[in-house]
């Protein structure tokens, strides 16, 4: 474990590996064809085929995670830290940007799921 306590810089580094199997998990992707459903009714039983066929598509040919990985490490300066209670330990993801405002109110962001600190 890092010194405890201490945050320690952080960038979003996803191994070529993973991105590999995620590559070909979407070429491979099989979109099942939907049950037919009344009009106004085609998203009853999930997201209508046609709309995972043109996430799918986009995701083979334009999706360049990369890309987005380096803007997300550019942007928010990252930080993670360690907080144990007892054998429990959560490595705790944050961002941190100090206001260059003089006497500036300190703001605390905190999100839900499904979220993330892009959202705000």
């Amino acid at each position: 474990m890092a010194e405890e306590n201490q945050p320690q810089p952080f960038k979003i580094e996803v191994s070529s590996e993973t991105l590999e199997w995620i590559t070909k998990r979407v070429q491979d992707a099989r979109i099942i064809p939907d049950v037919k459903h009344p009009q106004g009714k085609e998203w009853a039983d999930g997201v209508p085929s046609v709309t995972i066929g043109e996430l799918v598509d986009y995701w083979k040919a334009e999706f360049d995670w990369r890309k987005v990985e380096a803007k997300l490490n550019s942007t928010y300066q990252m930080f993670t830290m360690a907080i144990a209670e007892g054998d429990e330990v959560i490595n705790l993801h944050f961002v941190h940007h100090r206001s260059k405002r003089p006497g500036a109110i300190p703001l605390l962001f905190s999100h839900g799921w499904p979220g993330n600190f892009t959202e705000v």
